[in-house]
C-alpha cells in the first residue's frame, strides 16, 4: 500500500511540474544535489541547517567553486545581480501528500523567505511520511499551526496565468522545484 502512495505522489508531483529525483542513501542524495548544483553554475546557495543537509553540502564543497554560499545573515540585496538571479535553496521536508503531489515544508519565518525567493528549490524527503490526501494530513497541519509553525504546501514550481492566458513561471515563488526523495524509506503514510 505504501509503495503505491509513494509512486502516486511521484507521478502527480511530476505532472505538476516538479523535477522528482529518487535516490538511495546519503550517497545518492549527494549525487542528486551535486547534479542540480552543476546545472546552476554561478548562483548563490543557501540551505536549511539540518544535520543531514549540512553533512551533504560539506561533502560537496570541492564541487561548489562557482557558487556563493549564503548564511541566514546574508542580505541578498547586497549580492551582485547575477548572484541574486540564481538563488538555490535546499530544505528538508518530512511530509508529502500523494493526492496532490505536494510537499509540506515546515519552516521558520526566515526560511519561508528563502523558499519564496529561490529560483531553484530543492526539497529533500529523506525520512518522511506520505499522506493519502489533505484530509488525512489535516490533523498534522492543525497541530503545526497551533505551535506557530510556518507551513508551506508546495505543489510544483510557482506559476500563474494573466488575463491574456499567458503563463508566468516564478511569479509567487521558485520557478523550479526539485524533489529529492529517498527510495529506501519504508512505512509511514496509510
Amino acid at each position: 500500500m505504501y509503495r503505491g502512495l509513494l509512486d502516486r505522489f511521484c507521478t502527480l508531483a511530476s505532472n505538476a511540474g516538479a523535477d522528482v529525483r529518487r535516490y538511495k542513501g546519503t550517497g545518492g542524495l549527494s549525487e542528486v544535489i551535486s547534479s542540480v548544483l552543476s546545472e546552476c553554475e554561478g548562483g548563490s546557495l543557501r540551505y536549511q541547517m539540518t544535520e543531514m543537509i549540512k553533512s551533504v553540502i560539506d561533502g560537496l564543497r570541492d564541487r561548489m567553486s562557482s557558487l556563493t554560499e549564503l548564511t541566514d545573515e546574508t542580505d541578498v540585496t547586497n549580492l551582485p545581480e547575477y548572484r541574486r538571479d540564481n538563488l538555490i535553496y535546499v530544505v528538508e521536508s518530512s511530509y508529502a501528500v500523494a493526492d496532490t503531489g505536494s510537499v509540506i515544508v515546515v519552516a521558520s519565518p526566515r526560511e519561508r523567505l528563502s523558499i519564496a525567493t529561490a529560483t531553484d528549490l530543492i526539497v529533500v524527503l529523506h525520512e518522511y511520511e506520505v499522506f493519502d490526501d489533505l484530509l488525512e494530513a489535516s490533523e498534522l497541519l492543525r497541530s503545526l499551526a497551533s505551535e506557530g509553525k510556518v507551513i508551506n504546501l508546495i505543489t510544483g514550481p510557482s506559476s500563474t496565468t494573466d488575463i491574456e492566458s499567458i503563463v508566468v513561471v516564478g511569479a509567487h515563488g521558485p520557478p523550479r522545484l526539485v524533489i529529492a526523495i529517498n527510495d529506501e524509506v519504508k512505512g509511514g503514510g496509510s
